[in-house]
This record gives structure tokens, sequence and C-alpha cells, in this order.
């Protein structure tokens, strides 16, 4: 590969990752927080054992992503909690579940 070839590709590398930050951290990818579950159904794929921050980076990289749910009588647990990631925000309050939605 010559110097130019080289160059372009670094420029390239460094725009792509520059991109891929401004999307998990941009101002779209803000949580609110709610006590109940989001409803059964509407998952995208399996759930997933993480923490929250966890799960909003995974909630962020799937577009039809709009929140996550996991049982806890925690808003943010300590550790990793069996989450599911939902195409739809309907739910209930049951207290012994959290959810976190996409604003």
């Amino acid at each position: 590969m010559d110097r130019p070839s080289s160059m372009r590709l670094v420029v390239a590398v460094v725009i792509w990752m520059v991109a891929a930050v401004m999307v998990v951290e941009g101002k779209d990818n803000v949580y609110t927080h709610r006590a109940g579950a989001l409803a059964a159904g509407f998952n995208l794929g399996k759930p997933q054992n993480v923490t929250v921050a966890e799960a909003e980076v995974i909630c962020n990289s799937m577009s039809a992503c709009v929140g996550f749910t996991f049982k806890s009588s925690e808003a943010t647990p300590a550790g990793p909690t069996m989450t599911y990631f939902k195409a739809s925000s309907s739910g209930n309050t049951d207290p012994t579940w959290q959810t976190y939605t996409r604003d």
C-alpha cells in the first residue's frame, strides 16, 4: 500500500470511530427509568445478563430498540441482571421489575 492510500485508510478509520462514539454518546440515546415491566413479546433477540450501562449500549446498537426491562426491585442493581430488549414501550407498573426507555 502506498503512502497516500494508507493515509486515506487511517483517516477513514478515525472518522468511523468518531461517528461510532457520537452514536453511543449522542443525545438521542438518553434513557428514562420507571418501575414496571415492558410488555411480554416484542423481544429483540434473546435476553442477556448485563448491567444497566451495558444494556444501554446494546439497545443503542439496535435501531428498533425502544428500551429494556429486567426483574429487580432496584432501579440500578449493583451487578448484571437478565435483561430483555424490546421493540414496544407498552408495559405495566409491577414494582418488582424495572424499565428504561429511550427518549
